[in-house]
């Protein structure tokens, strides 16, 4: 991670600089709760302020064009993750926990899911995405907190386990999601890392075994290489 991010700093460094006084200095100040942080303004201000762009969601220290590039790697990944598991796309009831700018919520539309709910826990995106995916139902809601309320087939949770930086709230967030899953429904995640640790104040870089002790009884595969961390699959047992 930190080559990662010296090389950004290379390539851009008063841009890099920018950002870590914004990340190390003043979102601490503005977004700052204690252990924790104000996720939902957080993530209101940064969507409003990129819109749709994958920066918004993605890597800020990265171009438009690049973080596609980026993007573009894990697509098929996703779907072949999906096929490895023999979801059945076009029938399966399908739930994404933090939707974000809609990446994922195109592929799955682009594979011929038709039953969709995605939680993200501000809406400041929603119109837009209401607009591109009709039919798909979305609905403002914090996982770490709120229980989803029904049961799937499919949930995916994509780059946003790293981003729930209280241990307390991660063991709610994953707890909703069990409840929430179908017998033999599966759960993809990525957004893990080798080391478990605290980044910034946003970011908690979570291990496989910060989230398999959640899922005691579960049959799961991975660490699965996926962009710059992991991915798991975890299905719940056939009643």
């Amino acid at each position: 991670m930190w080559k990662y991010a010296f090389t950004k700093f290379l390539k851009n460094p008063f841009g890099t600089l920018r950002r870590a006084l914004q990340k190390k200095v003043i979102g601490p100040l503005k977004y700052g709760r204690g252990r924790g942080y104000d996720a939902e303004a957080y993530w209101r201000d940064r969507f409003a302020r990129y819109g749709l762009s994958l920066r918004g969601a993605g890597d800020e220290g990265l171009s438009e064009e690049q973080n596609r590039q980026e993007y573009r790697k894990v697509g098929e990944l996703f779907l072949s993750l999906c096929r490895d598991e023999k979801i059945d796309l076009a029938s399966a009831d399908v739930a994404e926990i933090g939707v974000g700018t809609g990446f994922y919520t195109g592929i799955l539309h682009g594979a011929g899911a038709r039953k969709y709910t995605g939680y993200d826990i501000t809406d400041v995106l929603f119109p837009q995405l209401r607009q591109s995916f009709g039919g798909y139902q979305f609905i403002q809601q914090d996982v770490t907190s709120v229980p989803l309320g029904k049961q799937y087939d499919l949930i995916v949770m994509m780059d946003v386990v790293e981003h729930i930086v209280e241990e307390s709230r991660l063991a709610a967030a994953m707890q909703h999601v069990k409840e929430a899953l179908k017998p033999g429904g599966v759960l993809i995640l990525s957004g893990v890392l080798k080391e478990s640790r605290r980044y910034l104040f946003y970011v908690h870089a979570w291990t496989a075994q910060d989230i398999l002790k959640h899922f005691a009884g579960f049959r799961w595969k991975g660490p699965i290489p996926y962009r710059s961390n992991y991915a798991l699959v975890i299905r719940k047992a056939e009643s």
